[in-house]
């Protein structure tokens, strides 16, 4: 069976309109109701109920479209293999990445680069966000994921959004915000926040979140990094305000609340420069779009 005439009975079943579909297509209803034809006699078993009014699925032709569908899933990726294997295309590439971030926005996507792509080695770095744009630059990286703020040299990176992402409070498990869901930003006034020290672009980017709500906490304190910031909070007895994705730390001594005013967020985004031609590139940034297609949404 053509593998044409099973991309058109998908587009059939799925539209239940032979014109519409035709049209879709670029082809004639006659010739689509000749392929679907096609496709009923070979199955031996009738895929569509057919009226003046209406077109519908026998229980057959449920069964067709859901497996036709895999067959075709299954058939693009394997030509996709070929294309790249013909092509003598057998690269690496190196990935930066944030290491809290890793579970939500690198393994999804890894594993369905690994499967339409095994050709390519992928090598991988953990970074705070500085170093990991510094060896972006110096090109000891080609990709990075990363947080879009004003780091040095930025007019030299090409930014590939994946996400909004909210922020959140990280508190101390018996600081009275933790016994709440979310929060509005004014509660912090008077409260001591601790920011990471490797984390320069992110603490003025939020404290000027916070200015323009007109929040002025006690004071600001920094810790070495991201990791130690509970063992600083617990020592001032202070909040920090961080990506959402840092939910995932495991501390007994840590929760972390919502906020509610809808400004305090990061885009997530995969970071490559503007003058690196590694063909792998793209071919992954496509499965990143697979992965979080549509995602101007928050997480």
């Amino acid at each position: 069976m053509k593998i044409d005439y099973m991309r058109e009975y998908i587009a059939l079943a799925e539209n239940l309109n032979f014109t519409e579909t035709a049209n879709k297509l670029f082809m004639t209803q006659p010739a689509l109701s000749r392929h679907i034809a096609v496709v009923e006699e070979q199955m031996g078993i009738q895929l569509l109920k057919r009226t003046k009014q209406s077109v519908e699925l026998t229980p057959a032709g449920k069964l067709v479209l859901e497996e036709f569908k895999k067959i075709i899933k299954q058939y693009d990726a394997l030509m996709s293999q070929i294309r790249l294997l013909s092509s003598g295309f057998t690269g690496e590439l190196k990935i930066g990445m944030l290491y809290y971030a890793i579970e939500e926005y690198v393994t999804p996507v890894v594993e369905l680069f690994k499967d339409n792509y095994p050709g390519v080695k992928l090598s991988f770095l953990s970074y705070q966000p500085r170093p990991l744009v510094q060896n972006l630059l110096e090109d000891k990286i080609d990709l990075g994921l990363i947080m879009r703020l004003p780091f040095p040299h930025s007019d030299l990176i090409r930014y590939h959004k994946i996400c909004r992402e909210k922020l959140a409070i990280m508190v101390l498990a018996d600081d009275p915000l933790a016994a709440k869901k979310i929060v509005s930003i004014k509660e912090l006034v008077g409260k001591t926040i601790v920011f990471s020290q490797s984390d320069i672009e992110l603490s003025e980017y939020i404290q000027h979140l916070l200015a323009t709500h007109g929040v002025y906490p006690k004071r600001f304190i920094y810790s070495e990094h991201v990791d130690t910031i509970s063992f600083t909070m617990a020592e001032v007895q202070g909040v920090a305000i961080v990506p959402s994705h840092l939910r995932i730390m495991r501390r007994k001594n840590i929760d972390f609340v919502d906020i509610d005013e809808d400004d305090f967020f990061l885009e997530m985004c995969w970071a490559y420069k503007f003058d690196n031609n590694n063909p792998a590139i793209p071919l992954f940034l496509k499965q990143v779009n697979r992965i979080f297609a549509g995602n101007a949404k928050e997480r």
